[in-house]
């Protein structure tokens, strides 16, 4: 490609602007021509974050209603929730009278209707009763999840990219879900992440005081990204009715491992579900069917899923097992993958590395 595709970021300072960063600057096909932020700006990238000398010195600028979609082809919003509706609502006509595209880290625009998004920040510990302000661009995004829509995100104009957790049970449900092999109404779910997980922002529970030597349950059977879970994976076969989720925090930096425990229709044995997995995902080059339990350690720093799976000796109940790497899979890599997707390109080019092993 002769002229790079041009790609502005706003909210640079966070972990999924650096993340975004990192990427992008060894990408072939796209550059970085600027960096927004609403409370860190005013010094290069490399100033807040000096493991970035000599890959990216961008001057990290105030975000302003002008300076949003300034001689961009793309924006990339690494920003918490509410920020890019509230930020693209008033501008939106002339963002895509510039064919600006849109890909937003956020909840803000991961449903198509407003009683999903609803629903979504009723469980959110800082939205509820929030009212989205722009859901009258709802139903031109596209929730981008590319082993699942990939067709859709090639053409979208606004891509929510999913939640972290999100991402690892979906890839576990949707191949099971898609052939209507599980009980619908009885879906338990484990995970554990990293503190990353949570952003930058401090909070108690996050010092390392509390979380070494520690494992940490919170927002047991309330956590919000189950609302996108249930849209997304009901999508694909049957409507699911009831998923129990109880996420935990462990005393490592980043990862997520879900344990996905699922009752079967019929009797089946663990060699026929392989096989489906295997068959479902044989296209899609960063998902990983494997025989043994994945680690976190075998998906950190990659874009790779790993997924494996166990059955019980009466063949009806099921565990699966997905790992990502939250601040790759579960957010920046992800949305390179989409972006790759949008601008036609392969959607390995810029992603093909290796884990961070050991």
């Amino acid at each position: 490609m002769k002229d790079k595709i041009k790609v502005q970021v706003i909210g640079a300072t966070g972990y999924g602007g650096i993340g975004i960063i990192d990427l992008l600057s060894s990408h072939p096909n796209f550059q970085i021509i600027s960096l927004l932020a609403k409370d860190k700006f005013g010094k290069t990238i490399n100033n807040f974050y000096p493991h970035l000398n000599n890959i990216s010195e961008l001057m990290v600028e105030e975000v302003t209603q002008n300076a949003i979609g300034k001689d961009a082809n793309v924006i990339i919003f690494t920003t918490p929730d509410t920020v890019a509706m509230q930020m693209i609502e008033p501008i939106y006509e002339r963002l895509m009278k510039n064919n600006i595209k849109i890909i937003d880290f956020s909840g803000d625009f991961r449903f198509k209707n407003i009683n999903d998004y609803e629903e979504y920040a009723q469980k959110h510990p800082k939205l509820n009763k929030f009212q989205h302000s722009a859901k009258n661009l709802l139903d031109k995004s596209v929730y981008g999840l590319p082993e699942l829509f990939k067709d859709e995100i090639k053409d979208a104009r606004i891509v929510g990219n999913p939640g972290c957790f999100a991402v690892s049970m979906i890839l576990g449900i949707a191949p099971l879900n898609k052939l209507n092999l599980i009980d619908k109404t009885q879906i338990n779910i484990d995970s554990t992440t990293g503190t990353s997980g949570a952003g930058k922002s401090l909070n108690e529970i996050q010092h390392f005081s509390n979380m070494e030597s520690n494992f940490i349950p919170y927002r047991a059977l309330s956590h919000q990204h189950v609302t996108e879970v249930k849209k997304v994976a009901s999508s694909l076969g049957n409507t699911i009715e009831n998923i129990h989720f109880v996420p935990h925090l462990i005393n490592t930096t980043r990862g997520i491992m879900s344990s996905i425990h699922i009752e079967l229709i019929e009797k089946t044995t663990k060699n026929k579900l392989l096989k489906i997995f295997q068959d479902y995902y044989r296209t899609d080059y960063f998902i990983r069917i494997i025989d043994n339990p994945p680690s976190l350690k075998n998906v950190r720093g990659s874009n790779y899923c790993d997924i494996s799976i166990d059955v019980d000796e009466k063949g009806k109940h099921a565990v699966i097992f997905s790992a990502i790497d939250n601040l790759m899979k579960g957010q920046s890599s992800n949305a390179v993958q989409c972006l790759n997707i949008m601008y036609g390109l392969n959607e390995k080019t810029g992603l093909e590395r290796a884990p961070l092993y050991p």
